[in-house]
């Protein structure tokens, strides 16, 4: 790192003198975002590992064939370095470990004598199972923040706005409003992409199951939200489409405690 000695001036990249207090606070958000940027790489790093763990718990489970987790993070980095995510960051390192962990499961099971379909079914329903945990507990943190869901996503696109903070680059959104509902559509998905080039589509319709855990949570929800989808990528549509619609107050499914629940 550059000394500055107080007082003196200091060169910019272009040449050009700049004060010493500003060449300092110049570095100094440098370090900070430099600092940021390690953080955030090794809190991504431990979300990887923690979902791994689950994922090969899960996998495991049951089954005469046993993935090691050294077998399963060679195969994953060995696919990644075939056909990795576009962008970098923390949401496309995270998107790529979810993306070729699950291929990773399916090339293997299958090479250790599984068909094809069963190693799919077993990748997937293991992929789903680690999945689980972390849906049930950002959907119902969403909930119980948002007095009014829709409203809350309609709010300066906010619901494209945080997909994409979620997703990252490999991911395109648009977002339409209307009255009650508030939709999120994707038109490129670096998951489809992925699994369309290495051959694999069969595989992309498990991410797809994925969203279906958090719709069905808001859906059981006593919030006045409701959430669909028509389709998907990975069918053939031009879109995955999310629609939150606002429930309206008689509609709202009662909660479980209260005496007149059907639950």
């Amino acid at each position: 790192m550059t000394c500055l000695r107080p007082g003196l001036p200091s060169p910019n990249f272009d040449g050009k003198l700049l004060p010493a207090r500003v060449a300092r606070e110049d570095l100094s958000r440098a370090d900070g975002n430099g600092l940021r940027c390690e953080e955030e790489t090794e809190m991504t790093n431990a979300i990887i590992t923690l979902w791994r763990r689950g994922f090969l718990r899960a996998l495991n489970r049951g089954g005469d064939v046993q993935i090691d987790d050294q077998a399963l993070r060679i195969r994953a980095a060995q696919l990644a370095a075939r056909r990795g995510f576009s962008g970098g960051g923390a949401q496309t390192a995270f998107n790529e470990a979810l993306a070729t962990g699950l291929h990773a499961a399916a090339e293997l099971l299958e090479e250790a004598g599984l068909d094809r379909r069963a190693a799919r079914d077993r990748a997937g329903a293991a992929f789903l199972q680690s999945g689980k945990g972390l849906a049930h507990w950002l959907t119902r943190a969403w909930l119980w923040t948002a007095s009014d869901p829709v409203g809350q996503a309609q709010d300066g696109d906010r619901l494209s706005a945080r997909a994409r903070l979620i997703w990252g680059a490999g991911m395109r959104f648009h977002q339409e409003n209307g009255p009650d509902h508030a939709t999120l559509k994707v038109t490129e998905c670096a998951f489809a992409d992925y699994f369309w080039d290495a051959g694999r589509s069969d595989l992309t319709p498990i991410l797809c199951a994925w969203d279906a855990q958090w719709i069905e949570i808001v859906n059981a929800s006593d919030r006045p939200v409701s959430v669909s989808r028509s389709g998907t990528l990975a069918q053939g549509c031009d879109v995955c489409d999310f629609c939150l619609r606002r429930v309206p107050a008689e509609q709202m499914a009662l909660p479980a405690w209260h005496p007149h629940s059907a639950r």
